[in-house]
């Protein structure tokens, strides 16, 4: 059976001053990419998919040039819009913040997405990826936490803060591809 492998980036350079969405890898997230590929190197896939942030797309190059794979970069893979910039808020702030965006799915509370329209945006991405991959190989996506955790939780019963909080930097997710499930 083949997979669907979400993978959310590796550490980046944490800046108040640029958006999150265009935040890059700092020194550590390069190194922890290049370690990613050994755990990659058992799915087969010629194309490993990167969402259009600097920070997925480094993760994914640098795996795919130790694996020797393609990086093909796509829209609607992004995280939940924030585009403005913010402030780094201090950990237990920015939980609650992800909490509760993730309790009340239809108000605007952080960014400039819904929670809602946040996983509807990725799930077509992912759909439409999947719709052009080739049948046989697995399917592996370089994206972020928050939508990977929106797109987890619209196939699967899970407690989407729990899931979200116990991803590392980065982490992988591996899912059917005929159900997404676990």
């Amino acid at each position: 059976m083949r997979k669907l492998v979400l993978i959310k980036h590796a550490m980046p350079v944490l800046s108040d001053e640029v958006p999150s969405n265009q935040w890059k890898l700092s020194e550590k997230g390069k190194e922890k990419a290049k370690v990613l590929a050994d755990y990659l190197q058992n799915y087969e896939t010629d194309t490993i998919y990167s969402s259009t942030e600097p920070k997925a797309i480094e993760t994914a190059s640098i795996a795919a040039e130790v694996l020797e794979k393609k990086v093909t970069v796509k829209d609607d893979l992004h995280e939940h819009l924030r585009t403005s910039k913010r402030k780094i808020y201090p950990q237990q702030e920015f939980q609650e913040i992800i909490r509760n965006f993730f309790h009340y799915e239809d108000m605007l509370i952080f960014g400039e997405e819904t929670a809602n329209i946040a996983k509807k945006r990725f799930v077509n991405g992912v759909k439409h990826v999947l719709d052009n991959a080739q049948p046989d190989e697995d399917v592996v996506i370089v994206t972020h936490g928050t939508v990977m955790t929106l797109f987890i939780s619209e196939f699967n019963e899970i407690n989407k803060f729990d899931m979200w909080s116990s991803f590392g930097l980065p982490s992988i997710v591996e899912l059917s591809r005929e159900d997404f499930s676990l």
